[in-house]
């Protein structure tokens, strides 16, 4: 899992998480959901059996909204 704050260093709780993996639908890259969590009260989440891979993750919660990419290996 993994702990999410704000700039501040405030425990973001109840935060939406999406992760994203790019594919390619007829020769154009989207992004499609692989997984989804929400942050608990220590501003945790955890995504389970994600396959190793690039994706981009998405937070959105209180005046707080961010992509990153990240690439997941097992």
């Amino acid at each position: 899992g993994a702990r999410v704050r704000d700039r501040s260093g405030k425990t973001l709780t109840g935060a939406s998480v999406l992760a994203m993996k790019p594919v390619y639908v007829e020769g154009r890259r989207q992004l499609q959901r692989a997984a989804a969590s929400v942050t608990n009260l220590q501003g945790e989440y955890r995504f389970f059996s994600l396959p190793s891979g690039l994706y981009y993750i998405t937070l959105k919660g209180d005046n707080v909204s961010t992509t990153n990419k990240i690439i997941i290996s097992q």
